[in-house]
């Protein structure tokens, strides 16, 4: 599988102190079901760091492109 992150996620990565790994370990393995959102975008979360870590992406074949990525509160 590969992972591409768009220039926003990249930004919020480092704005929030998220580690790639991290937003890849969700992905590969997420906690909780997977969320289709409305827009077609995906949504799936894991605990990382005692904190649910939400991951955005689109996914294509074996290419997830990450939107966003954000500690939930």
């Amino acid at each position: 599988m590969k992972f591409r992150f768009t220039r926003h996620a990249l930004e919020r990565l480092r704005q929030r102190g998220i580690k790639v790994r991290d937003v890849k370990n969700v992905l590969l393995s997420p906690a909780s079901r997977i969320k289709v959102l409305d827009y077609g975008a995906i949504e799936a979360k894991k605990k990382v760091r005692g904190k649910n870590l939400v991951v955005i992406f689109e996914t294509k074949r074996t290419l997830r492109k990450i939107i966003t990525v954000y500690f939930e509160d």
